[in-house]
């Protein structure tokens, strides 16, 4: 929603302060936790990619009303979110823990369950985000 709501600077910012919060120890990442180790959870990286997918988003669909428009917008952003967060978890998994996962398990662990709730929370931003600038204007 910051991509959505906020300018490209500013949404990249809040991403950003909300993730260097967690790694000063703030216990709001997932499962209430926080601290620098959480640089060495398989999911961090899904925390870089949203930092910059919340400005990608904001770039190409801030103040945008069309719902299409925002969707692909929104479908592009989890291209970003993907391409960033498996090959980090992917070296996370395989390097640093020792696992010895092949692709397509990381693809199933870090992907598969979550594309259909992405899309659900995206088709619920593109319809109440252009409500809320216009509430709030």
């Amino acid at each position: 929603m910051a991509g959505l709501l906020l300018t490209p600077f500013y949404a990249g910012l809040t991403v950003f302060i909300y993730v260097l919060l967690g790694l000063i120890g703030v216990p709001i990442f997932a499962g209430l936790t926080g601290g620098f180790q959480s640089v060495l959870k398989p999911s961090f990286g899904f925390l870089i990619a949203f930092i910059i997918g919340a400005a990608f988003i904001s770039k190409f669909a801030h103040g945008e009303k069309n719902f299409g428009k925002i969707m692909v917008v929104l479908v592009l952003a989890e291209v970003i979110f993907y391409v960033i967060g498996l090959p980090y978890m992917d070296y996370i998994l395989n390097v640093v823990m020792g696992k010895g996962m092949d692709i397509s398990k990381v693809f199933w662990v870090g992907m598969i369950p979550f594309i259909i709730p992405d899309i659900v929370k995206a088709i619920v931003a593109a319809i109440i985000a252009p409500r809320i600038l216009k509430a709030i204007k």
